[in-house]
This record gives structure tokens, sequence and C-alpha cells, in this order.
């Protein structure tokens, strides 16, 4: 499985996983503007621009079920 790195204040961070990036996305810490790059590419490039990133972004959440609304 490819790492990947991510620019923050002109700095280069990482290595981290995939599910990190998306997760940084979701905690709106990068931005779909935000460059990344993983190490089978070696290419710096925007989230959007990476269709296995915006594929994961766009995944349904699972959320807890619930039988009832309370009283």
């Amino acid at each position: 499985m490819a790492e990947w790195y991510y620019s923050e204040f002109g700095q280069t961070r990482g290595p981290v996983n995939m599910a990190k990036i998306v997760d940084l996305v979701l905690k709106q810490e990068l931005e779909p503007d935000s460059y990344v790059m993983n190490d089978n590419d070696k290419i710096w490039k925007k989230i959007r621009d990476v269709p296995e990133l915006m594929e994961d972004l766009h995944k349904p959440v699972d959320l807890p079920h619930i039988d009832r609304f309370p009283d």
C-alpha cells in the first residue's frame, strides 16, 4: 500500500496512510486544493485531482442505528 505525504504550511508531512489524508480533509485540516503525493507517483497533486482519495471522501458514513426517538 502506498504511503502518502502532504504539504502543510510549506512543510512536507508524512508518511501517512490514505485513511489519514481522508481524515484530515474531513476534519478540515486539509482542503481539496491541498497538495499530496504518494510514494508510487512522486508527483504533487491536489487532493481533488486524486481519484482514489475523492472516492474515499465520498463513501457513505456508517451511522449508529436508532430504533426510536426518545420521548
